[in-house]
């Protein structure tokens, strides 16, 4: 149906979140460090705290890696998925014209819009497990994610409604 604008969809989708994605992280890492040194100023003691939590959990490495595992899983899904269901589309969608549909027609529950989102995101760590809807999108036109969650990518119409009207009085003769 779609497979080139869905890709290119994907692919501005992909770059609009990865650089929105890096000032929702740095707004996290201040909001915690600044909450690190409110607690300090208080006079409480973080001793036994950062002991249970930096020390004792990869040496240190614990708020870097949550900050990196929301930036890379969390945020994409969270963002894309609210978009396609308050608005059934998302940034790239908008642009290139398509939509999120449910099988009804309707705009994807934000349970499945997320889910939906989240399969897509941890698809591309599995190595070559992305090219699985990627030949599916081009040789069905729909892709496994799409039928897991009931969800659907439909184009804009370039008819008119008079033509629209008019094909749907006559038919595709």
């Amino acid at each position: 149906m779609y497979p080139g604008r869905r890709i290119l969809a994907f692919l501005f989708d992909f770059g609009i979140n990865n650089f929105l994605g890096m000032f929702v992280i740095a707004g996290l890492f201040y909001l915690i460090e600044g909450s690190f040194q409110l607690i300090q100023s208080l006079g409480a003691n973080l001793v036994s705290f950062e002991t249970l939590l930096i020390d004792n959990v990869l040496s240190g490495e614990i708020i870097p890696l949550v900050l990196l595992s929301f930036w890379a899983i969390g945020w994409p899904s969270l963002f894309l998925g609210s978009c396609s269901h308050f608005f059934g589309r998302s940034i790239g969608k908008l642009i290139f014209g398509l939509k999120i549909v449910d099988f009804q027609g309707n705009k994807p529950t934000f349970r499945s819009a997320f889910s939906r989102e989240l399969v897509k995101i941890i698809i591309l760590f599995i190595p070559f497990l992305w090219l699985l809807p990627l030949i599916q999108l081009l040789t069905q036109g729909s892709t496994f994610y799409d039928q897991l969650f009931g969800t659907a990518v439909k184009g804009k119409s370039k008819l008119t409604e008079v033509q629209k009207k008019y094909q749907s009085y006559y038919g595709n003769r």
